[in-house]
């Protein structure tokens, strides 16, 4: 009997075994499943907690969270460039020294800006006039109250990267389209009216808000629009892009030229307008050419030093770009139009301090072949 007995446990313990794995694996297989069923086709959460219910407004969702029911930032960081600790000090120590004067520059620009325009007057005293009276939009800008940071999004400057950013600051593990995704996010922190008020204190020395400015060179960054927006049609202008005919970059400046800054497209608007550094108050100025190096600063000032190590995240951008030939881009752009989009650029160029003689160089040398053909004709 007791022979049999053994027998029998001997011959149902796999068994047992068995079923334990196996109910393993569709556990398993079940919280997977779970996974992709809290995300639409698009891959956006739809009832995971990073989001709010369909059924409740956005206000009311932001009123009724606590700190602690909001998503903690989450530590898995950007693909590392294996800094050493020395490494990281120095650069966030060089970052500093040349913040500081990226804002000096600012002030110093805006105010001679000013200051020289009602001397010069022409269009230029008309932008100053325009930028003076100038508030940026507060949709242009996102917030992360948590940690008191505010970021003016100026597009064709890195927005993608910066995009993914914020919404690893939120907390936010699987993504779905950066912007659209991390603008729904951002009303589960704050409501649109606290919003606005965050924005509008940036005007003010005294202030709660850390806030970032990002800079390119803006024929680079009016290149980049074309290419990505014009070209590819993914924003159409009547009389530009509309038809079959190829857009041309010159006729791209010619637009620009022949209308009002503030009625642009976000894409090319000129940073005076969108976010307008001569009003408001920036702690940060991120520039494309260091861009890395300065985003990875930013990162470790606010607190945020595991997402510090950032690449470009744009699927058609590369971390080394190559330069652009002037001369060749601006080839066929006539004199007359060339001139008068370096008069609306202005500002962007001598506030973030970039160099524009190499392009004042191309205009003089094409307002000269300009005399020297009407001399033949006539």
């Amino acid at each position: 009997m007791s022979v049999g007995l053994l027998f029998l446990m001997w011959y149902c313990w796999p068994a047992k075994q068995g079923k334990s794995q196996s109910l393993n694996k569709v556990m398993e297989n079940t919280e997977k499943s779970r996974d992709y069923y809290d995300y639409d086709t698009e891959g956006e959460q739809r009832s995971s907690s990073s989001f709010t219910s369909p059924s409740r407004s956005a206000s009311s969702a932001t009123e009724n969270l606590s700190k602690e029911d909001l998503p903690k930032p989450i530590t898995e960081p950007i693909p590392s460039k294996n800094l050493t600790s020395d490494d990281i000090a120095t650069e966030v120590e060089e970052f500093l020294a040349e913040n500081t004067i990226r804002k000096d520059t600012i002030v110093k620009e805006c105010r001679n800006f000013v200051s020289e325009s009602k001397s010069t007057g022409g269009y230029r005293r008309i932008i100053a006039k325009t930028m003076q009276a100038r508030k940026p939009r507060a949709q242009m800008f996102t917030i992360d109250p948590r940690r008191s940071f505010a970021w003016c999004r100026t597009p064709k400057v890195a927005t993608t990267t910066w995009a993914r950013i914020m919404l690893q600051l939120y907390g936010i593990k699987k993504f779905g389209h950066y912007h659209s995704q991390m603008k729904r996010t951002e009303k589960r922190f704050i409501s649109h009216w606290n919003k606005k008020k965050a924005v509008s204190s940036l005007v003010n020395k005294q202030r709660k808000y850390t806030s970032l400015l990002l800079a390119r060179h803006p024929v680079d960054r009016l290149f980049s629009a074309f290419r990505d927006k014009i070209l590819r049609k993914s924003i159409i202008v009547k009389n530009l892009n509309g038809g079959k005919k190829k857009p041309t970059f010159a006729k791209f400046l010619t637009f620009i030229a022949m209308n009002s800054p503030t009625t642009y497209n976000r894409h090319w608007k000129p940073n005076w307008v969108l976010c307008n550094p001569c009003r408001y108050k920036y702690d940060y100025i991120v520039k494309m050419e260091t861009f890395s190096r300065d985003s990875g600063s930013v990162l470790r000032q606010i607190g945020a030093g595991d997402l510090a190590d950032v690449n470009h995240l744009n699927g058609r951008g590369k971390s080394k770009r190559t330069a652009v030939n002037y001369e060749m881009l601006l080839k066929n752009v006539p004199p007359h139009i060339l001139e008068k989009v370096l008069d609306i650029y202005h500002l962007d160029f001598v506030m973030f301090g970039y160099d524009k003689t190499d392009l004042e160089a191309i205009l003089e040398t094409k307002k000269a072949l300009k005399v020297e053909v009407e001399k033949e004709e006539v």
